[in-house]
């Protein structure tokens, strides 16, 4: 008897807790604008950050009542990591949700000041009647980093006359393109420097890797051309970028001329957060 008894607690056990689950569990919900954000509430909630050094990134603090009878929030408060955290915009405390109900509580930021570090802390936010152990109690981890320095070459000059000549050389000088979009464009204006017209049939990459595309060829547009001695023809070319470092190819221009195509290297650069205005801006207020 003494057996069965103790069967019957532990089957007991095993609805409670099978039961307790079903209704106190991790979600993640769509917050509107923030892309998702995880219920603070939840068992083992945190929170991700990976911010460039001296930025700062704030993620919503996101409350779901996802029991069948009230919760109130009583309190949200550091259990760690204030120094490398803060909390902002916080909601007027208590506040009460109905089953169901959401609310967003405000926000937890990660501003770092030391490059290339791991920083951790804890918040707790405090809501009766308190489910479980470990419910409400938020992991935030940030990841602080700098941008990888980079040997400044400047762009070539929009007004710039870029010598054009596959009968005496096969090589041309180097062409560099700097943005601070994703994808921007720049114009390379060519002049062929040869006592003869120039027939150009093909422009093309070396490496066909998504970096560099060709947008149009001018005047006409149109391929082939002749380009006679002393004409100008111009280059569109765009870039798109993939990460905020030097990306390198070459230009292959093919003409009736030669046999062998007349090269240009080219280097394309989306500039580093460092170097955008609003940033330098930030730094410059910082240090005064």
């Amino acid at each position: 008897m003494k057996f069965l008894r103790s069967l019957s607690i532990h089957k007991v056990w095993v609805l409670a807790l099978a039961s307790f689950f079903c209704c106190i569990k991790p979600n993640f919900i769509q917050a509107q604008g923030h892309g998702q954000a995880q219920n603070v509430l939840a068992d083992h909630a945190e929170l991700n950050f990976r911010v460039r050094i001296k930025d700062s990134e704030c993620k919503p603090l996101i409350a779901i009542n996802e029991t069948d009878s009230a919760l109130t929030i009583e309190k949200i408060s550091f259990e760690a990591g204030a120094e490398f955290f803060e909390l902002s915009d916080i909601i007027t405390l208590p506040k009460r949700l109905s089953p169901g109900e959401s609310v967003s509580l405000g926000y937890a930021c990660f501003k770092p000041k030391i490059p290339n570090k791991k920083s951790v802390g804890y918040i707790d936010v405090l809501f009766l009647p308190k489910q479980h152990l470990g419910a409400g109690e938020v992991l935030l981890q940030g990841v602080s980093y700098e941008d990888i320095p980079v040997n400044t070459v400047p762009p070539t000059s929009p007004a710039a006359i870029i010598n054009f000549n596959p009968v005496s050389t096969t090589h041309g000088t180097l062409l560099s393109m700097v943005g601070k979009d994703g994808e921007f464009i720049s114009t390379f204006n060519l002049k062929n420097t040869s006592p003869n017209t120039i027939t150009i049939n093909s422009v093309d990459f070396q490496k066909h890797d998504g970096r560099f595309d060709l947008s149009s060829v001018e005047p006409g547009h149109t391929l082939p051309m002749d380009i006679a001695p002393g004409e100008l023809f111009s280059l569109r070319i765009a870039y798109h970028s993939f990460e905020r470092l030097p990306s390198y190819n070459k230009i292959l221009i093919f003409t009736d001329e030669v046999k062998d195509p007349f090269i240009y290297d080219i280097r394309g650069l989306q500039l580093p957060l460092s170097e955008m205005e609003w940033n330098k801006r930030a730094e410059s207020e910082h240090t005064k």
